[in-house]
């Protein structure tokens, strides 16, 4: 099974940043990160070093989008998302990022259920695989629960490094 590692912190904490820092130029890793680039959230494909939209606003509301709150996401990214994990399972390299999982994924929608396939998946690959899933703080134990990790890894953003 693939060692999964829960990075966790506050909203606006700099995980998403400490990731971009620490893993946004390494080849031995894949996944996605959702950094904010100007306005707006977007995808940034780790293996590719590649930016795809994802957060659009409301007065642009001209694809299919899931919202959450004041944020409106689009369809799109989140199938980008979902290529990006198929791809890994096909071709996995020793680490592989998902930024973030919330509430969306917490009611059943945004990355799911593609995420619940890809974590069922991933718990088949050899321990030598790391799977760092980014969940802010207030959801950790929902998302244990949901995703049923009994003991899980929790650490910082700035303790990723040692763990891998």
């Amino acid at each position: 099974m693939a060692e999964f590692l829960i990075l966790s912190g506050p909203i606006r904490s700099g995980k998403t940043s400490n990731l971009m820092s620490t893993f946004g130029n390494r080849q031995e890793v894949s996944g996605f990160l959702t950094p904010d680039l100007g306005e707006k959230r977007v995808i940034f494909g780790l293996k590719t070093s590649t930016y795809h939209n994802f957060e659009t606003i409301e007065n642009e509301l001209n694809q299919p989008f899931v919202s959450i709150g004041k944020f409106y996401f689009l369809n799109s990214g989140f199938e980008i998302c979902k290529q990006l994990m198929s791809d890994y399972l096909n071709c996995p390299t020793p680490v592989f990022v998902i930024d973030e999982v919330g509430k969306l994924e917490m009611n059943g929608m945004g990355h799911e259920p593609n995420l619940s396939e890809f974590l069922a998946s991933a718990n088949r690959l050899d321990q030598n695989y790391k799977i760092i899933i980014v969940v802010r703080d207030t959801l950790v134990l929902d998302f244990c629960l949901r995703y049923s990790f009994l003991n899980p890894i929790v650490v910082s953003a700035p303790d990723v490094l040692d763990i891998i």
